[in-house]
């Protein structure tokens, strides 16, 4: 078995690396085929590894595109001027992946390509405008058992296990060494076996504590106009006042569900103080907040069942161009963005002390990045909430990969996570991973679920992503090794 005819030409180049890219499209949501992303990099291996620095540079860019493009294809609902950018911009990474990939240290070394892949990656998720969709690593949300490395390993681990796998597939498909092609099966096999007996068979004990979750599904279209505004707060109070028959602990209301500033305006907050007592519970819900400089934040709020004022978190992690404009005014002044938000980021994570758990809030797309919740976590949190709004991206794949995230959340840090999202997808995680509920998209329902505060120091807890820091690490002493040497065309 022979692979390495297929690459001779640039035109079957550019063919491979447009197969590797559909592969990967379809690991994920909404397609879920997660088994082809042990194989879906074989394809760009091939195609890259002896190909000229030039083509080495497009074809990384014409993969990125495709796979990045395709599996946030959603972007498309701001335009498609928005995808366009957005596939282009993050493709750098799998640019410099494909570069790199063809100096000698690493083409002729195949167990330096994991390597090189997560430093990538991790690349991709730094700065002001990084980001973690699209990781490898979440394509296997459905097979829990690879899931439970993140542990040990965070969801890098993952991705380097696949990639690993990927890399040795092609190094013994050669007529010399294809008879050896079990021995990535076994390494699979064993990866199931370790993530098997990580999974916990029952939570830590704790305190047990009933949550709500309310999902009012208010159109986005009306969600921040002004005369809609005593109608969403009548969604949000009589699905509060329904579920409050059960006395939850806590009841929670998704990101910005309250389209006001609360803690600035007595009477709006007199109003949900009034309805957290009369409900008996913690009320949490997202809200705008302003200070004295007229600086706008992305909040959470809790309400004691007293109907006094918990605490308050601020967004710390902010979505580029939707909440803010990376590059200051000068950027920020250029007319595409003009209807960008301007909110600032807040400066640390908030530990709500609640009488049943002490709990921290995620908000949006803070769910995807690992060292958020690990923070919160080691703060002190022991309970994880996600407070969203998906309805921008309709009924696309975006809900499905959001919920995702909060399954690896769950994992690394072995406690609940409940999503509460105002269109959905509204669900509860519980440390294992395994979802004891959720709802349906673009349903005005609530979720109720029994959950733990849990304290399991897994080792991502500790070390947090220690697998990328190893990897870059790697990566530098390969790079290193290289200076000096010119590439040489076999």
């Amino acid at each position: 078995m022979n692979l390495s005819f297929s690459a001779d030409t640039f035109i079957a180049r550019v063919l491979l690396c447009f197969l590797s890219g559909i592969l990967l499209v379809l690991a994920f949501p909404p397609y879920r085929v997660f088994p082809l992303a042990w194989v879906a990099l074989v394809p760009l291996f091939l195609a890259v590894r002896h190909a000229g620095t030039v083509q080495r540079g497009f074809l990384g860019l014409l993969f990125g595109v495709v796979y990045l493009g395709g599996v946030l294809s959603w972007i498309g609902v701001f335009g498609a001027h928005a995808w366009v950018a957005f596939a282009l911009f993050y493709s750098i990474p799998t640019v410099l992946f494909a570069l790199t990939y063809g100096l000698p240290s690493f083409r002729d070394t195949w167990w330096t390509i994991p390597f090189l892949w997560i430093t990538a990656e991790w690349l991709r998720a730094q700065g002001p405008t990084g980001i973690t969709w699209g990781g490898i690593g979440y394509s296997q949300v459905p097979w829990l058992e690879i899931v439970q490395l993140a542990s040990v390993t965070g969801v890098y681990g993952i991705t380097f296990l696949i990639v690993l796998v990927n890399a040795l597939v092609l190094h013994l498909s050669s007529p010399l060494r294809w008879r050896k092609l079990w021995v990535p099966a076994l390494i699979v096999l064993a990866a199931h076996l370790a993530g098997t007996f990580l999974t916990p068979r029952q939570a830590e004990a704790g305190n047990p504590v009933l949550i709500s979750a309310v999902q009012p599904n208010i159109d986005q279209s009306v969600k921040w106009d002004r005369r809609y505004f005593a109608e969403t707060l009548s969604i949000l109070k009589d699905l509060t006042l329904r579920v409050s028959a059960a006395h939850p602990d806590l009841v929670i209301w998704p990101e910005t569900a309250v389209p006001g500033n609360v803690l600035t305006d007595p009477l709006l907050l007199a109003g949900l103080s009034d309805l957290a007592r009369r409900s008996g519970t913690t009320l949490v819900f997202g809200a705008p907040d302003q200070d004295r400089e007229q600086r706008f934040y992305n909040a959470v709020i809790a309400i004691t069942k007293q109907g006094s004022l918990l605490d308050a978190y601020r967004k710390v992690h902010l979505v580029p161009f939707g909440e803010y404009v990376p590059g200051g005014k000068w950027i920020g002044s250029w007319k595409i963005f003009e209807r960008v938000g301007r909110f600032s980021p807040g400066k640390e994570m908030t530990v709500f002390d609640s009488e049943k758990v002490s709990f921290s809030a995620l908000v949006c797309f803070e769910s995807s990045f690992p060292y958020l919740a690990r923070k919160a976590v080691n703060n002190g949190a022991r309970l994880l909430l996600v407070l969203t709004n998906d309805a921008w991206f309709g009924r696309s794949a975006a809900s499905d990969q959001h919920f995702d995230f909060a399954v690896f959340r769950a994992v690394e840090n072995r406690v609940h996570v409940v999503q509460v999202a105002n269109t959905g997808i509204t669900g509860v995680v519980d440390p294992a991973g395994r979802t004891l509920g959720r709802t349906d998209l673009f349903k005005q329902t609530t979720l109720s679920e029994t959950v733990s505060g849990n304290d399991s120091r897994t080792l991502h807890r500790r070390l947090g992503d220690w697998p990328a820091f190893l990897c870059l690490a790697v990566t530098g002493i390969f790079l290193f090794r290289n200076m000096g040497r010119r590439p040489v065309r076999p």
